[in-house]
């Protein structure tokens, strides 16, 4: 079977079905004698900054000379991109092999045991990294995390990177209700470490660790300093933990992955603790090395893009933050959403900043169209709407004079697209 064979059985189970237990992925994982107990692993649950989290973590300890897994969603153009060891993508003979295992067993489920796209992803990874013979894995979280696929493992650690409001039909609109899902990923006895800075959710998510006898720790208890360096040359953070004191000039270098490097560090810190090997130069160098696409990525040309896949407005805010610090206060915006995002808020906070803005439509199911985005943000502008993405690209390109920045957020299905594009024209 090929890849566009594979890729196609998983197009009919459907990309953004949705169904909120742990049922359907246990009975599939106990079905394969449960792989994902055969290797240690990290839990990653946030609003956002999970997949800087986890790439910086993966860095720090592939320098350490463990065999490394990585599996974040979603992907930007390869869906191989999702399962990772040592930075590189599993095979296409990997993947195929394993998703048609994982097909034949499921053929004869009744339909309340049908696995979502994402369930059977998330047991394809557990299967290949089982397979590979894996030193540890570093697991994003798809949605919230007391349902989500993931939560069948049994981590080392746990991550929470911070607390917003994002897919509030399914997590609650209150920061609580919101922190209570998320903090559904804890463990009994293993310990959770929070990065975000609300009190309400901090207390929620120590109140859980509490029940259930996991020791956790706060990045904004009052023992962590976290400061931005700024010089004519370079841009990085100063990171002062009870343990140690860190300088790093990462290639992630936007204003926002502070907190990220920083909980990055805590969970660092805590497997030391627990018996991982971790040298204080291996964090270092970890962070310097990690590099993602699509988060505040600058890519160079005429006009000079850049490309950020955030999507709520608490990204939003952040990312302003980091466009200041490059002094760039104004620009062209090429803009995507998907119809269950907070565009009220998002498009009042971002909006205003764009001296022109082009809507476009990156996702058939989930997309927003440009006609309801202009409808929800209530915004006064001249929006340009192109709904094909490569006619949105090529008008946003030509509306930008020679010092212009285009700057192409909204999400990251959008970035997804963007680097289709580039790509070809390479």
């Amino acid at each position: 079977m090929s890849l566009s064979e594979a890729l196609s059985f998983l197009e009919s189970i459907g990309k953004f079905r949705i169904k909120l237990s742990l049922d359907r992925i246990k009975k599939l994982t106990e079905d394969f004698g449960n792989p994902q107990n055969y290797f240690p692993s990290i839990h990653v649950a946030g609003t956002n900054g999970k997949g800087s989290v986890c790439t910086f973590l993966a860095e720090i300890l592939q320098n350490t000379g463990k065999k490394v897994g990585l599996y974040t969603s979603p992907h930007l153009i390869d869906i191989r991109e999702r399962i990772k060891i040592g930075g590189e993508m599993i095979g296409e003979e990997d993947f195929v092999s394993l998703l048609w295992k994982i097909r034949d067993k499921i053929r004869n489920f009744p339909d309340e045991d049908s696995p979502t796209y994402f369930e059977i992803l998330t047991c394809l990874s557990f299967l290949y990294f089982n397979k590979e013979k894996i030193d540890l894995v570093i697991f994003e979280v798809g949605l919230g995390g007391r349902f989500d696929a993931t939560n069948v493992i049994k981590p080392v650690i746990s991550v929470i990177t911070n607390i917003s409001q994002d897919h509030t039909e399914y997590l609650g609109k209150r920061i609580g209700e919101i922190a209570f899902e998320k903090a559904g990923i804890i463990k009994e006895g293993v310990p959770v470490c929070f990065g975000g800075k609300s009190f309400v959710a901090w207390k929620k998510i120590k109140g859980i660790a509490d029940e259930r006898k996991a020791p956790a720790f706060w990045l904004y208890d009052g023992t962590y300093e976290i400061k931005r360096i700024i010089s004519s040359d370079k841009m990085g953070f100063y990171i002062k933990s009870p343990k140690e004191d860190y300088e790093v000039f990462p290639r992630l270098t936007a204003y926002f992955q502070a907190e990220n490097l920083a909980i990055s560090i805590l969970a660092s810190e805590l497997l030391r603790e627990r018996g991982f090997e971790i040298k204080k130069e291996d964090i270092i160098k970890g962070i310097e090395n990690a590099k993602m696409e699509g988060r505040f990525e600058i890519i160079d040309g005429k006009p000079r893009i850049i490309a950020d896949g955030a999507h709520n407005p608490d990204a939003i805010r952040k990312l302003l933050i980091s466009l200041k610090e490059l002094k760039i206060h104004s620009f062209v915006l090429l803009y995507a959403s998907m119809k269950d995002k907070d565009i009220e808020k998002v498009s009042k906070i971002l909006f205003p900043h764009a001296k022109k803005i082009v809507l476009t439509k990156v996702e058939e199911t989930r997309g927003e169209d440009p006609e309801n985005i202009i409808k929800r943000s209530k915004i006064k502008k001249n929006f340009i709407v192109v709904k094909d993405f490569h006619g949105a690209f090529e008008i946003a390109n030509s509306l930008c004079s020679s010092s212009d920045v285009l700057l192409v957020t909204g999400s990251l299905y959008l970035i997804g697209a963007l680097k289709k594009v580039l790509k070809g024209a390479k």
